[in-house]
């Protein structure tokens, strides 16, 4: 269970660790590994149920304490993970992993100041890079929040150099190249269309290009579910894809996709809509799915696209602002932000040209500035009446398992927009990978 745990099979490792409760009901660290595997599989009450369980059994380990809070954070439960935390902060001072969560909630409870003196302490005494790495970026968020812009960007700068990461930026582009290069008019022609996927909502784009809001806003309509962040198109391209580039799997030959694969694809990833919502549109917001439109042409012909876009500055700032889980070895150097997003402009253009799915292109900053304007233009899109619950989309209960979770339980705010020319000192890669200078 915690081998498949680190290889991010979730769905083995939960197997696997439900025997493990059964046969060792009082041994803590099962039911944290299992806590873990749920919240993989965006399932926040099972996690949740596990983590307490392991805290009933060992209320002051400091990795039972961490997992708890965490999951406590990821639903919402602030006030409560704050109480439980400050008294474990007395009984651990010198525990890194409590100054991560101390580090997240501490702008909530007008704690920045005397948080980020402690975090700054417990750098001079933690060796592990993991954990330096996420002291870093909550550093760095604190800074910022003091008004210490340059600051915050050092401690950015050095969290994202902590990290490791075997990024190859030429083989990316090299793999976007030989899709737009592939995927001819002709060749689409060619596909499979299979017609068994109704109601699927795909919400794509760059990470932090608004994705979390635009599904947190549509999940609001009593004719939408929000399925998350879903790995399933991710793992059916890898049964066409010649071989992970950089870890990502990328259909770079149409003619591999055959009629009777198509069918046993469309007929998994169905299911799994399914599973989530028996009727109705579900969401799909794995923003990486823009890699994979061409796939979703033969499989899901259907289906709705909404691609998201933000001010290519702000989206790379912000990626490079954000300690994300895995995936996104990209996100850690300027450079290569700024060259991802041009890829990832480049395939979204093709898909435009070759592509005949129904694509709605949302720009965050439309969405600030007039909410109502663009909710009723994504519901159109999607064949819906308008709803007011929509636009009250932070006083959702639903969980948002992303980096956003924070962000879309607030009113809609626009200090985000044009936030990079804080650090605009700093951005001289950046903006030459853009080709902006």
């Amino acid at each position: 269970g915690m081998c498949a745990n680190r290889r991010g099979n979730f769905e083995e490792a939960s197997r696997a660790l439900a025997k493990s409760q059964r046969l060792l009901p009082m041994h803590a660290t099962t039911h944290v590994e299992m806590a873990l595997a749920r919240k993989g599989l965006s399932d926040l009450d099972g996690a949740l149920e596990s983590a307490a369980r392991a805290h009933a059994i060992r209320s002051d380990d400091v990795e039972v304490l961490s997992t708890w809070l965490h999951l406590l954070v990821l639903a919402g439960r602030d006030e409560d993970a704050w109480a439980t935390l400050r008294p474990a902060i007395e009984r651990h001072p010198d525990a890194p992993a409590l100054g991560v969560i101390e580090g997240d909630l501490a702008p909530r409870f007008d704690h920045v100041e005397a948080t980020l003196a402690r975090l700054e302490g417990l750098l001079e005494t933690t060796a592990s890079p993991i954990l330096r790495w996420q002291l870093l970026f909550r550093v760095a968020r604190l800074r910022d929040r003091s008004g210490d812009a340059d600051g915050a960007f050092e401690a950015y700068r050095d969290a994202n150099i902590l990290r490791p990461t075997s990024w190859d930026p030429a083989a990316h582009t090299a793999m976007i190249d030989e899709m737009i290069a592939n995927w001819t008019p002709d060749a689409v022609g060619a596909l499979p269309r299979i017609s068994g996927i109704e109601g699927a909502v795909l919400i794509v784009g760059m990470p932090r290009s608004g994705t979390s809001l635009v599904e947190q806003i549509l999940a609001c309509h009593p004719g939408v579910t929000g399925g998350g962040e879903l790995q399933d198109l991710e793992v059916l391209v890898r049964r066409v894809a010649p071989g992970p580039i950089n870890g990502l799997a990328f259909a770079t030959d149409p003619s591999a996709l055959t009629e009777s694969l198509a069918r046993e694809m469309a007929s998994s990833y169905r299911d799994r809509l399914r599973s989530i919502a028996p009727t109705g549109l579900v969401t799909d917001k794995m923003p990486f799915n823009v890699m994979h439109l061409g796939v979703v042409q033969a499989i899901a012909p259907r289906a709705r696209i909404i691609h998201c876009d933000r001010g290519a500055l702000d989206t790379c700032v912000s990626c490079y602002f954000h300690d994300f889980a895995s995936g996104t070895g990209w996100t850690q150097r300027l450079e290569h932000i700024g060259r991802y997003h041009q890829d990832e402009a480049r395939l979204r253009a093709h898909w435009a040209d070759v592509l005949d799915l129904e694509i709605l292109d949302v720009t965050y900053e439309s969405v600030v500035a007039d909410l109502e304007g663009q909710t009723r233009r994504m519901l159109d899109f999607l064949g819906l009446d308008f709803d007011e619950a929509c636009l009250r989309f932070h006083e959702s209960d639903r969980v948002v398992m992303t980096e956003s979770n924070a962000q879309v339980r607030r009113p809609l705010y626009d200090s985000s927009v044009g936030r990079w020319a804080r650090y605009e000192a700093h951005l001289g890669p950046l903006r030459e990978s853009l080709g902006l200078d």
